[in-house]
């Protein structure tokens, strides 16, 4: 159980830098014939240099870290030279059931973020998921259209929007 400090903290944290995601990949069936896969993901991304804040978030939340090195050029367009992304390591979660309570926990932060419309889109696509789950059985067509609908939700709710 999470202490309310610790709630408050994270809820805000993540209003500013968390990201929920809804993931569509291939997976190979008993049949061998590719079928779309979704899932949940959410993940909060940092440079290196500030990853103990995503180790004391994996700690008390579970999910996984991942580190990853420089990464590709970057074109700086106002200098019109090049320069490497630092290091980051990354926290995710990808089982439906701590997205949700993540998801949940975002609802009840006092902050006002559009945040907050995602983690509603989260709760909804899990719901869905999981009232139409067979193991190892891919999804009805109507399941799956479902699914892209919710993604693109999500999608659009990320796109800045200038008042």
């Amino acid at each position: 159980m999470l202490n309310k400090e610790f709630r408050n903290a994270f809820g805000g944290f993540f209003m500013g830098e968390g990201m929920f995601r809804i993931s569509n990949q291939k997976r190979r069936g008993k049949d061998e014939l590719k079928h779309p896969w979704y899932r949940p993901l959410v993940r909060i991304t940092l440079r290196q240099d500030d990853e103990k804040v995503l180790d004391t978030i994996c700690k008390k939340i579970g999910g996984h870290i991942f580190r990853r090195g420089i990464r590709d050029k970057i074109l700086n367009k106002l200098t019109g030279q090049y320069t490497f992304s630092r290091p980051t390591t990354i926290w995710q979660v990808e089982d439906r059931k701590t997205c949700r309570k993540i998801a949940e926990l975002v609802l009840k932060t006092p902050l006002p973020s559009k945040k907050k419309k995602e983690a509603i889109v989260m709760i909804k696509f899990i719901d869905f998921a999981d009232k139409h789950y067979q193991r190892g059985k891919p999804y009805p067509s109507f399941v799956l259209k479902r699914f892209q609908e919710m993604e693109e939700q999500i999608k659009n709710l990320k796109r800045f929007n200038e008042k």
